[in-house]
């Protein structure tokens, strides 16, 4: 009953995990929020670590994302597998 509604949680806090990150999206929020006046080429502070964010938050979930899948693919096969031989 839950499992529907802790899933798109799931998704929704992953969402905002990778905005608070993003470089653009810090950015622009830096830039209405707070009434920062930038130059096309002037950066935020921090820029580095959110220009790094912006790049390993992906990479990150891409990495957990196949690595757990893999995982749960294996033990279905190898549950699979072991049925068969017993029935």
């Amino acid at each position: 009953m839950w499992s529907n509604n802790l899933l798109v949680l799931e998704i929704i806090c992953l969402l905002l995990i990778y905005a608070s990150g993003n470089y653009l999206v810090v950015r622009e929020l830096s830039v209405n929020l707070m009434d920062l006046v930038l130059n096309e080429r002037r950066n935020i502070p921090f820029a580095f670590l959110f220009y790094l964010l912006t790049v390993a938050i992906p990479i990150g979930y891409l990495y957990f994302g196949i690595k757990t899948e893999t995982w749960h693919v294996a033990r279905e096969f190898d549950l699979d597998c072991v049925h068969r031989l017993h029935f």
